[in-house]
C-alpha cells in the first residue's frame, strides 16, 4: 500500500477503471518476453468480454497463422475463450472452490498471465523507465498504479498458495534477460551452503541426534546453551559481520556449530553457521549448514572431514552415517535481493532460459528450489497461454 496506493473498497469497479478509464488505459506498451505491442483497454476486453472474431497480438494459439513479419516470439500464442466458458472449466471451478477466489481475482490472475505483467510490475518496481512511462498520462500528470488490480493479485496468489501442494524436491526457473548478479556473487565467494543428511539406524537415534545437535528444541522451550553436551554444541551470539570471516548483517542473531576436536581452521568455531533447522524424515535428518570456504575449496577430503566430525558430534557410535547431499556457493557479504514485482517462474528450465534470451545476450537464469519461500501459488489453470 505504501508502494502504489489503496486499493477502491468497489473491487470490480476499481480494476474496470484502472484499465478502460484512467489516462494509459489506450497507451501502447511493448512486451520484453514475446515482442508484442498492445495496451490496458484492450486487454481488458481479452480477459473479460473478447470478441472471439477479432485478431488481438499474439493470437490465436497456433503460430503458423500469425500474420507474417508480425515479429512476436514464442512456440505457441494465447487462446481466446469468454469469461464465461472460462470459468465453467471443470479444473478452473476446482481451484476457485478449494481457495474461495472471487471472480475479480480471477480476472486480475488471468489479466498477470498475459501482457500486462509488464505494467504491474512497472507500477511495483518503479523501473524500467520506458515501463514506467507507460503508466503515465501523455502530459505526464498523473500515473496508473493498478493499485486495485494488483491486490487482487496478491489475495488470489495468497489464497491459492494455501491450497498448491508443492511436490518435494520440485525446482523452479526464473530468467532475467539483460542483467547479471551483483559482483558479489563472481569476486567474493567466501561461503559456501552445504546440505547434508544424516542417516540414522532407528527412530530412537534421530531423536538423540537431535537432542545431541540442540536442533530439536520447540518454540516454547528455552533456547540456552547445554553446556553439559560433551561432544559438540551449537553456540549463538549477535556478531557484527566486520568480525568474522562468515559474512552476515551486523547485530542478526546468528547460530554456529561448534564441532569437537576443532579449535582453528575452516570447521573452527564461528565458521560452521546453522543456515536451516533439522528436517526430519523418517529415520534421516536433513540440515543446512554454511562454512567460511568457497564451493570449489570444499574438496572431496574436506567433505568426508565434516561428514566425520558431525558423526562424531552425534556420539552415537556407529549408528548414524552422514553424507553431503548437495554445496552450492554463497557470497560472503551478499545478504540478498528483494524482488518488489510479481515473480513468474516456470517448471521447465528450458522455458526459461528461451525467453531470457540467455542464449543470445547477458541473463541471469534463477534456480529456486520450490517450499523455501514464503507465498508462491500455481495459476496454471488461469494461464492465457495454454499448457504453460
Amino acid at each position: 500500500e505504501e508502494r502504489i496506493g489503496t486499493p477502491s473498497p468497489r473491487i470490480r469497479e476499481g480494476c474496470e477503471k484502472e484499465h478502460l478509464v484512467r489516462k494509459n488505459a489506450f497507451k501502447p506498451f511493448e512486451t520484453s518476453n514475446y515482442g508484442l505491442t498492445t495496451w490496458p483497454a484492450q486487454e481488458w476486453e481479452f480477459v473479460v468480454c473478447p470478441r472471439m472474431d477479432y485478431q488481438y497480438p499474439h493470437t490465436p494459439v497456433d503460430k503458423t497463422l500469425w500474420p507474417s513479419n508480425c515479429g512476436w516470439r514464442g512456440e505457441h500464442g494465447r487462446e481466446i475463450i469468454s469469461l464465461e466458458t472460462l470459468l465453467a472449466k471443470p479444473e478452473v471451478k476446482r481451484w476457485r472452490t478449494l481457495a474461495e477466489l472471487c471472480e475479480e481475482e480471477l480476472i486480475c490472475l488471468r489479466l498477470y498471465t498475459g501482457p500486462m505483467f509488464v505494467l504491474y510490475n512497472a507500477s511495483l518496481r518503479g523501473f524500467p523507465s520506458k515501463d514506467v512511462d507507460c503508466l503515465l498520462s501523455e502530459n505526464g500528470k498523473s500515473m496508473n498504479k493498478y493499485e486495485t488490480t494488483i491486490f487482487c493479485i496478491a489475495s488470489g496468489v495468497t489464497k491459492l498458495s494455501k491450497v498448491t501442494p508443492i511436490p518435494l524436491n520440485r525446482k523452479l526457473y526464473r530468467g532475467l534477460g539483460g542483467m547479471i548478479l551483483p559482483d558479489q556473487f563472481w569476486k567474493r565467494l567466501s561461503e559456501c551452503q552445504v546440505s547434508i543428511v544424516l542417516d540414522c539406524a532407528s527412530r530412537e537415534l534421530v531423536g538423540k541426534a537431535l537432542e545431541m545437535l540442540e536442533w530439536g528444541f520447540q518454540s516454547n522451550r528455552p533456547r540456552s546453551i547445554l553446556d553439559r553436551l560433551k561432544h559438540g554444541r551449537l553456540a549463538r551470539s549477535a556478531l557484527d559481520a566486520r568480525n568474522t570471516d562468515v559474512g552476515g548483517a551486523a547485530g542478526l542473531e546468528r547460530m554456529f556449530l561448534e564441532l569437537p576436536g576443532h579449535q582453528n581452521g575452516w570447521l573452527g568455531p564461528g565458521r560452521v553457521r546453522v543456515v536451516d533447522e533439522a528436517k526430519v524424515e523418517d529415520c534421516r535428518i536433513r540440515v543446512v549448514l554454511a562454512v567460511g570456504i568457497s564451493k570449489a575449496d570444499l574438496s572431496d577430503e574436506k567433505r568426508r572431514h565434516m561428514c566425520g566430525a558431525l558423526e562424531a558430534t552425534c556420539g552415537l557410535e556407529g549408528g548414524i552415517q552422514a553424507k553431503v547431499e548437495s554445496v552450492a556457493d554463497k557470497p560472503g557479504d551478499f545478504l540478498g535481493g528483494v524482488e518488489f514485482g510479481l515473480m513468474s517462474t516456470t517448471t521447465a528450465r528450458d522455458t526459461a532460459i528461451m525467453y531470457s534470451g540467455l542464449r543470445d545476450k547477458r541473463a541471469t537464469l534463477f534456480e529456486i528450489q520450490a517450499g523455501r519461500v514464503d507465498v508462491g501459488a500455481n495459476i496454471k489453470f488461469l494461464s492465457q497461454y495454454p499448457g504453460e
